[in-house]
């Protein structure tokens, strides 16, 4: 089951301390996220990048720290999760980022260098950081998924048994916001459903989402806290068969249908489903980590987001 469409994709970052010599070019601690300073160039780089998603930053200041730091928690979390189980890098990963980060330099002119560096917020520290954290986020998540280590165990039995309780099926019409008129094409549909017409029909001659299509004899299934938030909070209230009102994301406008699990289904690909709660699971001890985030704002994190500080 490939996860596209309706997923909410996060990407992250995080600081680590890089073992290549490199230093920050502004050190000075912003926040304290349980222990650990989150220096200038650091809080500046995901509030750029988080800012670069509006149309007027200028106008969603709040909105955007906010969303900063909340991904700046969750990225604290998910440390704290690969401390908890004690994975940590090793001195051949960190020469393995080391010799990445040669290579990437190596790649291109010093000027075209230090101007991808300078658009994208960048630092040479930073570039290395994000990268050594995508190795240990690999690891951990590796390490807590492999049934091995003992951290999720679960037979054919219990996670039979378990799949409908956190596992959902539904069949969907998205209409990309990038179409003209797309929301009165989804009131379309959401009225031609009502009124009886077949959905397999209506997502085969209105949807924009190729993957949908591709899923259309087995429906969509995903676990809690897979999809846009939104449109799961919607899916919630509805029962077997309802269909839902029009629910508009930044994606688009959807209309869906919810199905049941199919336990022939389930039976043929009882692996996947096995994956998938794993990941489900990571990602649950994650989120439960979250909460327990210590935050410690400097007076710095005052300034940068009153825009005092560069």
């Amino acid at each position: 089951m490939k996860k596209t469409g309706i997923l909410a994709i996060i990407l992250s970052c995080v600081l680590l301390l890089c073992s290549c010599g490199i230093k920050p070019s502004d050190d000075r601690t912003v926040l304290v996220l349980s222990g650990k300073n989150i220096n200038h160039d650091y809080y500046r780089y995901v509030y750029m990048n988080t800012a670069a998603d509006y149309e007027d930053p200028g106008e969603h200041g709040d909105e955007i720290a906010a969303s900063a730091l909340k991904t700046l928690i969750h990225n604290r979390a998910i440390e704290l999760v690969a401390e908890k189980y004690g994975v940590k890098l090793s001195s051949d990963d960190k020469k393995a980022v080391n010799s990445w980060y040669k290579e990437q330099k190596a790649s291109v002119s010093d000027e075209e260098w230090q101007k991808n560096l300078s658009l994208n917020y960048l630092t040479e520290y930073l570039l290395v950081s994000i990268q050594e954290f995508n190795t240990l986020w690999q690891m951990i998540y590796d390490y807590y998924t492999d049934e091995m280590n003992m951290v999720i165990r679960i037979d054919d039995k219990g996670l039979k048994d378990m799949i409908p309780e956190v596992f959902h099926n539904v069949m969907y019409v998205m209409i990309s916001s990038d179409s003209e008129n797309a929301h009165e094409k989804a009131v379309q549909v959401k009225a031609l459903a009502d009124s009886g017409e077949d959905f397999k029909k209506l997502v085969l001659e209105y949807g924009e989402d190729e993957n949908m299509k591709s899923l259309i004899d087995s429906g969509y299934y995903y676990v809690d806290g897979e999809i846009v938030p939104s449109v799961e909070d919607e899916v919630k209230k509805l029962n077997v068969g309802d269909v839902s009102d029009v629910i508009e994301t930044d994606l688009g406008c959807f209309v869906i249908k919810v199905l049941d699990i199919d336990g022939e289904y389930v039976d043929k690909h009882l692996n996947t489903f096995r994956t998938d709660y794993f990941a489900y699971m990571f990602n649950k001890e994650v989120a439960e980590t979250e909460k327990k985030v210590t935050v410690e704002k400097k007076p710095l994190y005052d300034e940068f987001n009153a825009g005092k500080a560069e």
